[in-house]
C-alpha cells in the first residue's frame, strides 16, 4: 500500500511540473517575449530616429506599435509603425489589402514547402487605419521573413521590397529598418 502511495504521489508531481512548465511557457510567450522584443525595437527605432530628424513614440492603446514625429523638413511628417512577429525561416503572402497569409515551419531548402499557416488578423486593424498624404504607414516584420510576396491577380505573384508601396503602406525587415530607413 505505502508502495501504491508513493507511486501516486510522484504521478501527480510529473503531472504539476508538467502543468507548471505549461503555464510559464504561455506567459514567456504571451507577455514577457513580446515586452523585451518591443523594448528592443524601441531602442533601434530611437536611434534611427535621431540620425533622420524624428522622435520615436511608442504608442499605448492604439492600432500602430510605434509613431516618429518629424521635428523638421521630411517627407513623411509621421510614421505610423506596426511591428509583426514572425518565425525567421517563413514566407509572408499579401492576399488582398487587409488579408495576410503566414507560411513557416520546416525548413528554407528549395522545393520544400511549408507545413503550417495562419492568417496575420492582428494586422487588419492597421492595414484599414487612413493616414493623411503626408503620413506613412509602415509595417515592420521582427526579425525579419525570407520573402514577402504580394498577389496581382489569381495568377500573378510579385516579390515585395522595402521601397514597393502595397496599397497604402511599406513593408520591411526588422535587419534592413535602419540601413534603409532614408529610402521610404
Amino acid at each position: 500500500m505505502k508502495l501504491l502511495n508513493v507511486l501516486a504521489t510522484i504521478e501527480y508531481q510529473y503531472l504539476l511540473v508538467g502543468v507548471l512548465a505549461a503555464i510559464l511557457y504561455v506567459i514567456w510567450t504571451t507577455g514577457i517575449k513580446p515586452v523585451i522584443q518591443k523594448n528592443k525595437i524601441m531602442k533601434n527605432l530611437d536611434v534611427v530616429a535621431e540620425k533622420n530628424n524624428y522622435t520615436a513614440i511608442r504608442a499605448r492603446k492604439a492600432k500602430y506599435d510605434f509613431v516618429l514625429e518629424s521635428r523638421g523638413e521630411s517627407k513623411h511628417k509621421r510614421v505610423f509603425i506596426k511591428a509583426v512577429f514572425v518565425p525567421r525561416i517563413s514566407t509572408i503572402t499579401i492576399n488582398s489589402k487587409d488579408t495576410w497569409n503566414l507560411h513557416y515551419g520546416g525548413s528554407n531548402k528549395p522545393g520544400k514547402g511549408y507545413p503550417y499557416n495562419r492568417y496575420l488578423n492582428e494586422l487588419k486593424h492597421f492595414l484599414n487605419y487612413e493616414v493623411a498624404d503626408n503620413e506613412l504607414k509602415l509595417i515592420l516584420i521582427y526579425k525579419g521573413t525570407l520573402k514577402i510576396q504580394k498577389y496581382l491577380n489569381e495568377s500573378e505573384i510579385e516579390i515585395v521590397n522595402f521601397k514597393d508601396i502595397v496599397y497604402d503602406y511599406k513593408i520591411i525587415n526588422y535587419e534592413d529598418y535602419s540601413t534603409h530607413f532614408q529610402d521610404l
